[in-house]
């Protein structure tokens, strides 16, 4: 038996970046703008994202994820990674590129990420650095070719140089899909369509 909560909000039939942003040109007051959304933990005072940040950020990301090679709306996209302030920005991206976002367990074994990989069907995988290896082996199991993979972390967020990492393992960083910040100011991430 369904039980109703006597309290109700209203949602809108939208997508969840439009929910949260409103649209890409639309401007928050700078009271609204400049509110942390995001904190670090261990390092309140120096890595944060703002509202505006992270929106621009996740522009940023989203639109260089639908420039990828072979992607189109409906993609799936997998992050193997435990939570720091770059996870947000990849989920959030992978959304306003019109994709499905996945998340594995970042304890995960290879046989169980190529489960997972093969299970969500996902086209490309995002990888913290330090679980490397175990992607690396579960794409080889899952047929996953490693110019679908990209190692990731938050330094290119906020660490001067962190957009210049160089290629692991022959894995690229991240920062090669990133869209430029003048051209991503403007990107409006695609719609739902409800039925």
């Amino acid at each position: 038996m369904p039980y109703k909560s006597r309290w109700s909000v209203p949602i809108p039939d939208c997508s969840l970046p439009t929910f949260l942003f409103g649209s890409a040109t639309h401007q928050e007051p700078p009271s609204l703008a400049n509110k942390q959304c995001y904190i670090d933990a261990q390092n309140p005072e120096k890595y944060f994202l703002t509202r505006s940040s992270f929106k621009l950020w996740s522009q940023r990301f989203g639109m260089g994820v639908g420039r990828l090679p072979g992607f189109k709306p409906g993609e799936r996209v997998l992050v193997f990674s435990g939570n720091n302030l770059a996870f947000p920005v990849a989920f959030m991206g992978v959304l306003m590129a019109g994709g499905i976002f996945s998340a594995a367990n970042p304890s995960f074994v290879g046989r169980e990420l190529a489960n997972q990989l093969k299970d969500s069907g996902a086209a490309y995988l995002l990888v913290a650095e330090a679980s490397l290896d175990t992607a690396l082996e579960a794409a080889k199991i899952a047929g996953l070719s490693t110019d679908r993979i990209r190692y990731f972390d938050a330094d290119a967020l906020f660490e001067k140089g962190g957009m210049d990492k160089s290629d692991l393992k022959g894995i690229k960083y991240w920062n090669s899909i990133f869209a430029d910040e003048s051209d991503a100011k403007s990107y409006q991430w695609p719609e739902l369509k409800g039925k």
